[in-house]
């Protein structure tokens, strides 16, 4: 199974959005092109995700329905509260073994650092209390063999 990590693009500072809480910056414009210039150069390597699912944060949802349009994905987003910023990765692992058991299938998960750079170092190493450093809009591929394992092979890894 392939499982695409995409860190949300971009965002708005809060003091220049006019919001008062993290969760709700939105994408910058330059943030929304970057990740569309990612997801574009990385169509190739790509295959449809059977699954996107992004963290409550809007600029995570952005991010999501960016990657979405990319690769022609017509499903239903799905919220995951365990894709913010300090949430335990290791959390997500069963709902990656659950789709693993379909090995021609693919997963996207948005979201944000420090998750998305732990999650990484688990999916590719194994330690979970390592972490590779995630820049804003990249988009990293990991293939894993199958559920018995959650540690795979990175196939690729782009960022703006």
């Amino acid at each position: 199974m392939l499982v695409y990590l995409l860190r949300h693009g971009r965002a708005h500072s809060a003091s220049a959005s006019g919001v008062h809480r993290d969760e709700e910056r939105a994408l910058a414009g330059a943030g929304e092109r970057e990740l569309a210039t990612v997801i574009q150069a990385s169509a190739g390597s790509l295959v449809r995700p059977k699954r996107i699912l992004h963290s409550p944060y809007v600029r995570a949802r952005q991010t999501a329905q960016i990657l979405a349009k990319g690769v022609g994905f017509a499903g239903i987003l799905e919220e995951h509260e365990g894709l913010v910023p300090l949430a335990d990765p290791t959390a997500i692992l069963p709902v990656l073994a659950d789709a693993a058991s379909s090995p021609d299938t693919a997963m996207a998960l948005v979201g944000h650092e420090p998750f998305m750079g732990r999650l990484l170092a688990i999916l590719t190493t194994g330690d979970t209390r390592a972490s590779i450093p995630f820049a804003t809009g990249m988009l990293a591929a990991v293939q894993l063999a199958g559920s018995s394992s959650m540690v795979g092979q990175l196939v690729f890894a782009r960022a703006p």
